[in-house]
């Protein structure tokens, strides 16, 4: 969904609320037990339980380990796009209508492996970051791997990894490149609680049940949107 204006028109950059997030901690204090909550609320919606059911996936979640390459191609592959509603399509030339697309949101998650994709391919990286953010084209040709042309790209990240981390890509210049802009960082130095295992009350089931159900009627919705008076007066 975006908001103020018709995504990929140009009449007005559109704002997206998409979001990448970084648990930053050291290793036991429980970032991926966080995350894995997470991403455990997402796969419950089904398709994740072998390779014949990836095609029913209500929500796609990347794989949690794979290089720069292999994500752009995981992208590629795997990108739904959506037909706005006929009164957002513009005429071109001859005036026949041209059809306005939104990509699916497709979520990354990668967990302690974060530190693979940021290796290498500085450049590469930060222009992907910056076009998922902004739900632009990818465009990406190689002598060797070929094309790698994703439309209107909507991406989600969750990521986790530690202070050593942060220090390695300060020194590679990749904070400074549009990432931490775009990038809300959670640090963690000690764990709240100090816990065995963890189990959900009857209360608490309920209660994600009912998140479930939200997050659900949430994949229905795609397309321009727009704030209510109050809304918009209080982000102002």
């Amino acid at each position: 969904v975006c908001l103020d204006h018709v995504p990929h028109a140009a009449i007005g950059r559109p704002l997206f609320p998409n979001l990448y997030v970084i648990f930053i901690a050291p290793p036991g204090i429980g970032k991926s037990t966080a995350a894995y909550g997470s991403i455990d609320i997402f796969k419950s919606f089904g398709g994740f339980d072998s390779l014949d059911t990836m095609e029913r996936r209500l929500i796609k979640v990347a794989p949690s380990s794979l290089t720069l390459e292999q994500l752009y191609r995981y992208l590629s592959l795997n990108n739904t796009l959506f037909s706005l509603d006929p009164k957002y399509h513009s005429p071109d030339q001859k005036g026949k209508p041209i059809t306005k697309y939104l990509s699916s949101p497709l979520a990354f998650f990668a967990t302690e492996e974060l530190g693979t994709l940021f290796q290498s391919n500085t450049p590469d990286l930060v222009r992907f970051i910056t076009e998922g953010y902004d739900c632009g084209d990818f465009h990406r040709d190689t002598k060797t791997q070929g094309v790698d042309f994703i439309k209107n790209m909507s991406l989600m990240s969750l990521g986790c990894a530690t202070p050593e981390w942060v220090t390695e890509v300060s020194k590679n210049g990749i904070l400074k490149q549009g990432l931490a802009a775009r990038t809300v960082f959670v640090w963690g130095d000690k764990k709240r609680h100090i816990r065995r295992k963890y189990e959900f009350s009857a209360d608490q089931l309920k209660e994600l049940n009912i998140v479930k159900q939200h997050l659900k009627s949430l994949t229905k919705v795609y397309g321009p949107l727009k704030e209510t008076p109050e809304a918009e007066e209080w982000f102002t």
